[in-house]
């Protein structure tokens, strides 16, 4: 009988596992390089140590950057932090890129083709919000294809809090 359930679980497990496979063949380009962003980074939201050793996404080198950025944004990027810290304010970008927040602490994430071929949507659920609500929002990659392959030409946050859109590029160019 054990042996019945050891074939049945092994079937199982190889099914689960072709159909993982497949799903990551089927995905697009673009939204294999969002879910690898988000794969790479996902400690910024489930890791609060003194010893966490991996710099946030913001903090990261410039190679680490334009793994996932356009060069040009990521130029943007590194001078607008590069500013903030010069003058010892906060930069424009006072809040986690990936996230669209300040506090993305318990945040999951699902990863999804938009209706556009160069758009890659993150739909973000925060929870332990207001009366333990989860808080449900929407972040929009635009990406472009570069000769090192698809890069994040820009991100499109719906609402930051304030009920207007915004976009990472002039987020960047209000310094």
């Amino acid at each position: 009988m054990a042996l019945k359930y050891l074939r049945i679980l092994f079937i199982w497990t190889a099914l689960y596992g072709v159909s993982i496979g497949l799903a990551a063949e089927t995905a697009s380009p673009q939204v294999r390089l969002v879910t690898k962003l988000y794969e790479d980074f996902a400690f910024e939201v489930v890791i609060n140590s003194p010893a966490r050793t991996r710099p946030y996404f913001i903090r990261s080198p410039r190679a680490t950057l334009n793994r996932y950025l356009m060069p040009d944004l990521t130029a943007s990027l590194l001078r607008n932090l590069r500013m903030g810290d010069k003058t010892n304010e906060e930069s424009s970008l006072d809040f986690g890129p990936l996230w669209g927040s300040q506090d993305p602490m318990g945040s999951w994430v699902t990863i999804s083709d938009a209706k556009k071929s160069d758009v890659v949507e993150v739909e973000i659920t925060q929870h332990g919000g207001p009366d333990n609500e989860p808080n449900r929002y929407s972040i929009f990659y635009t990406l472009k294809r570069s000769k090192a392959g698809w890069r994040i030409d820009d991100i499109l946050y719906m609402d930051l809090g304030d009920g207007e859109q915004h976009t990472l590029r002039n987020i960047l160019r209000t310094d």
